[in-house]
């Protein structure tokens, strides 16, 4: 049964939503991130701010709820921390409007994934 067992925390849909702002700032600044979205995105990285989540060091999977507005639609994000993947989840998955959208909103934490495993990790 351990083969089924997952280590696991879940993210607000404000993680997503940092990481957007900062991810902007970030292609805007030359590729450096600000120190109070380094500080909101910290506090995701190591547990916070929910009650209920963990660490990134102590899991193996990071769930992460994206809200597509212009779609009305929510996707879910699944960060794999030990292969460095994630997995999107649409139930709209085809269209390939739909498709250009749902890239945009998922681009900044896929671009930002690495920096802030590589960035945090040693801060954890």
């Amino acid at each position: 049964m351990d083969w089924f067992r997952q280590s696991f925390t879940i993210k607000d849909t404000y993680f997503a939503n940092y990481a957007e702002t900062a991810w902007k700032e970030f292609k805007n600044s030359r590729e450096k991130i600000d120190r109070d979205q380094q500080s909101a995105l910290r506090k995701y990285v190591l547990g916070g701010p929910l009650a209920c989540s963990f660490s990134w060091t102590e899991v193996n999977h990071v769930y992460i709820p994206v809200n597509a507005e212009t779609l009305k639609l929510w996707i879910l994000l699944v960060l794999d921390l030990s292969t460095r993947t994630i997995m999107v989840y649409n139930s709209l998955k085809g269209d390939e409007d739909n498709d250009s959208i749902i890239r945009e909103k998922i681009e900044p934490v896929a671009t930002l994934l690495s920096i802030l495993l590589d960035f945090f990790w040693p801060l954890c």
